[in-house]
């Protein structure tokens, strides 16, 4: 009965994770990839994921209330990974794409 437990459990944990992950906005989805694959971004905004923060008590209490993800997450637009805002690429496009849907628009433009 253990192994068929363990078994099931995982299976479970999966469905799950598999069902949050498709709850997630097109964009939304495509940031939390990116974040999840570790890139750095050394460009603006120059925090460089919340370490420029950590250098002042204040700062590190800032880092410590709002995490680390959000630092992670404050991407420049201009980030050839996650696509080009001014452009109508990748997870952007996708986005828009998603949001006329939503709205029942023929398109919508993020600005």
């Amino acid at each position: 009965m253990r192994i068929a437990t363990r078994i099931y459990g995982r299976q479970l944990e999966t469905a799950a994770s598999h069902y949050e992950t498709q709850l997630r906005p097109p964009f939304f989805r495509a940031l939390v990839d990116y974040v999840n694959q570790g890139n750095s971004a050394f460009d603006c905004p120059g925090h460089q994921g919340g370490e420029f923060f950590r250098r002042h008590p204040a700062g590190n209490q800032f880092v410590e209330y709002f995490g680390e993800a959000l630092f992670r997450a404050d991407l420049c637009n201009a980030d050839v990974a996650m696509g080009d805002l001014l452009i109508h690429e990748g997870a952007p496009c996708i986005a828009q794409q998603h949001a006329a849907k939503v709205f029942n628009a023929d398109k919508t433009y993020f600005v």
